[in-house]
């Protein structure tokens, strides 16, 4: 008899910028439960295997995200796959900065 503790799998809360093939989506075939379907193009659509990089909000792909570098300053470009409430650019901007500190950059945020 199965533990049904066992199969429940609880989401990530929070805000996450997860970097292309991180282990939460590349670790699985079947990726419906983090990714829409109408995304995957976004995503994984590069025939060459590279996957964006990926805003992860409460479990769930939300949107794309990638850095640049410029002189000092570290440009972050979200693209959201909806809009945006203003607790969750909060907390986008905090990880952010958090990136940014760990980079020892200025941060540039941009959507």
């Amino acid at each position: 008899m199965r533990d049904n503790a066992l199969l429940s799998v609880e989401k990530p809360k929070g805000i996450f910028l997860l970097p292309c093939f991180d282990e939460y989506l590349v670790g699985y075939k079947d990726r419906s439960a983090a990714v829409a379907a109408k995304f995957t193009q976004q995503i994984f659509g590069a025939s060459n295997g590279i996957f964006a990089s990926v805003l992860l909000i409460n479990g769930k792909v939300e949107g794309t995200w990638k850095r640049s570098f410029y002189k000092n300053e570290v440009i972050i470009e979200i693209k959201p796959f909806k809009k945006l409430m203003q607790t969750e650019k909060a907390e986008i901007l905090k990880v952010a900065k958090q990136y940014s500190n760990f980079t020892a950059m200025n941060l540039k945020l941009h959507y």
